[in-house]
């Protein structure tokens, strides 16, 4: 009888030394500098996945092997007649040892091989997914240092901070992100002890998280000018109606005792011819320094496209200088010098404008200084200008200036800490006086009567319109009966405002105390 071929016994690997060399790859990573090794221990990974494909097909060979033996060896029983034909053979023992040595012996090599074969993807499988683990956490580790995924900035009570530092990105902080209650692996904790934020990137979370606080700034700011603009249209609605009643005193519609009338109108009219006198003067002297805008201003109306464009890059311009000789602490930030802004002309500020918007450091102080420069633009244009006195003896009104008025209070606040800060001869605050004196018109070292404006306008002509309060501020405001709980409240809001930001206490009618 012919012998069946027995099938060739594979070289099969050391599975324990494999096992092994996959349980290191995670520990061999750590050792090394993870941005040097993760590729090659991935290549680990990757082959050793090969090896488990490799495996798993030939376990699919042999599996086939196996059912294409059995039937080969069923069709040759079949064919031989029977198992008398095949005891006659000359063997011993019986038809059972025959039968056995037919079934058993041909498979023997195959079912090793294919047990073997299992044996290996059983084991190989538990040390790649181990391997694949340890390298993702080493890949979340390297995330967080070098890109600071998973990282947050907080104080020691949990709240968010106003700042990035050091600390936030650090071991500790990447324990208390991944491993708060547990102990950190072996393979981990060298790599992540040698580990510093990658150079840049807290300076890059820090902008992000400032240019989220000035957009919360500028969303304030921009709702308390509205509210201002809603609390001027108020007022100069009761401004009117306060004309209309004088001009119906004055045409005999209304009848009022004679010395009263009288008395009515001349404090009426007083009282604003006094605003337009001081505001006027301010306006005109600041028309020299407005003179480049004032002009570009005018030619954004024209119908040129180029002109139009060049003009409004012009405005801007101007507007920058405004703001940055109305702040002076932020000119060195643009690399901008007071000589500077008073030396350049038009197209000089023009340049220095465009480079600095193309300047991603630079662009958001840039426009925060063109929303200063704008503001004080707009207060020294000619439409701001108060009427004439003939006008103001037949009844018209002046407006309030309170937009130009806070201006002033900033101003005032600035020039007193230069004084205090002291310097050369007290050449700073002297230069800040000249450069408020040429885009302002007030002279701050009048002091005497910018303190009575400004309380003018803190105690009176903001309470009035904001608050909707006849008469501003009194001193037993917050026990008074005659207001509402918000009217106090509100007041209490604005008594604190201005004590902090600009130096003077309401209450006690005493600026800059300590």
């Amino acid at each position: 009888m012919a012998q069946l071929q027995k099938v060739r016994q594979p070289q099969l690997h050391n599975i324990s030394t494999f096992r092994n060399r996959l349980n290191q790859i995670g520990t061999q990573i750590a050792a090394h500098q993870i941005n040097k090794k993760t590729k090659e221990e991935q290549n680990r990974v990757s082959l050793a996945l090969k090896h488990l494909s490799d495996l798993q097909r030939r376990r699919d060979r042999y599996e086939v092997a196996y059912l294409e033996k059995q039937a080969q060896l069923s069709d040759y029983i079949k064919d031989a007649g029977n198992l008398d034909d095949l005891y006659q053979t000359g063997k011993t023992g019986g038809v059972p040892e025959v039968t056995a040595d037919l079934y058993d012996e041909p498979f023997k090599n195959t079912q090793q091989q294919l047990a073997a074969t299992k044996k290996q993807i059983a084991l190989l499988n538990p040390g790649i997914l181990e391997s694949v683990q340890k390298l993702s956490k080493l890949t979340e580790a390297k995330a967080f240092f070098t890109e600071g995924i998973g990282a947050t900035y907080k104080t020691g009570t949990g709240t968010l901070a106003e700042k990035w530092d050091p600390g936030d990105i650090s071991e500790a902080a990447y324990r208390e992100r991944y491993y708060p209650q547990a102990n950190i692996p072996e393979y981990l904790r060298e790599y992540v002890k040698k580990q510093k934020p990658a150079p840049g990137l807290l300076e890059g979370f820090q902008k992000q998280l400032e240019a989220q606080a000035w957009e919360e700034e500028k969303r304030k700011y921009e709702k308390t000018r509205l509210d201002f603009a809603d609390e001027k249209r108020k007022m100069e609605r009761k401004q009117f109606a306060m004309a209309e009643e004088l001009h119906a005193y004055k045409t005999g519609k209304k009848d009022l005792p004679k010395t009263e009338s009288k008395k009515v109108e001349e404090a009426l009219i007083n009282e604003n011819q006094k605003r337009a006198d001081w505001y006027g003067t301010q306006i005109g002297l600041a028309g020299p320094r407005m003179m480049f805008a004032t002009q570009a201003w005018t030619e954004q109306f024209s119908s040129n496209d180029d002109k139009r464009k060049r003009a409004g890059i012009q405005v801007n311009a101007e507007q920058l200088r405004f703001g940055l000789l109305f702040n002076p602490a932020s000119a060195p930030e643009l690399n901008i010098t007071r000589e500077e802004l008073h030396r350049l002309d038009g197209a000089g500020m023009m340049e220095k404008y465009l480079n600095l918007i193309e300047d991603d450091k630079k662009v958001m102080k840039t426009m925060e200084m063109i929303d200063f420069g704008d503001m004080i633009f707009k207060q020294n244009m000619s439409t701001m200008m108060p009427p004439k006195s003939t006008e103001i003896g037949r009844g018209v009104s002046v407006r309030y200036y309170n937009e130009r008025d806070e201006l002033i209070a900033m101003a005032y606040k600035k020039y007193k800490d230069y004084q205090k800060a002291g310097g050369v001869g007290g050449e700073i605050a002297e230069n800040y006086r000249e450069d408020i004196m040429s885009i302002l018109g007030i002279n701050l070292q009048m002091e005497h009567q910018v303190r009575e404006s400004l309380e003018e306008f803190f105690k009176k002509n903001y309470i009035e319109q904001a608050i909707g309060i006849e008469g501003g501020y009194e001193t037993d405001f917050i026990t008074s009966d005659k207001y509402t709980k918000e009217q106090k409240d509100a007041a209490a809001i604005w008594d604190e405002i201005v004590l902090k930001n600009y130096g003077y206490d309401m209450g006690q009618d005493e600026w800059f105390p300590e």
